[in-house]
């Protein structure tokens, strides 16, 4: 589960740099300035999310399954948080 948490963090990274913040966000968080830190981001910088040789941190397994079930457009967003005896695994092989 941990996979998928840092891969809706990497998601709204990306999500954030095409948004416009909204007016009352700006109004109650006096701390909020906007989205733009979130421009330059760049996962290459983070090999540590993904490459798991690069460190001892093995969420990037979950990460990039979440990315490949992504790249290849199989739904399984709608299952995954909804069953919890299913695994990003158990999605790829049924797929094979």
């Amino acid at each position: 589960m941990e996979g998928t948490a840092r891969y809706v963090e990497f998601s709204l990274c990306n999500h954030f740099t095409q948004r416009k913040p909204d007016e009352s966000l700006l109004k109650s968080n006096s701390s909020f300035k906007s989205f733009a830190k979130f421009k330059n981001y760049n996962l290459q910088k983070n090999q540590w999310l993904y490459l798991s040789n690069k460190t001892t941190y093995f969420y990037g397994t979950g990460f990039n399954m979440a990315r490949l079930l992504d790249k290849l457009g199989i739904d399984y967003k709608s299952r995954l948080f909804k069953d919890g005896k299913i695994t990003l695994e158990d999605i790829l092989q049924e797929k094979q």
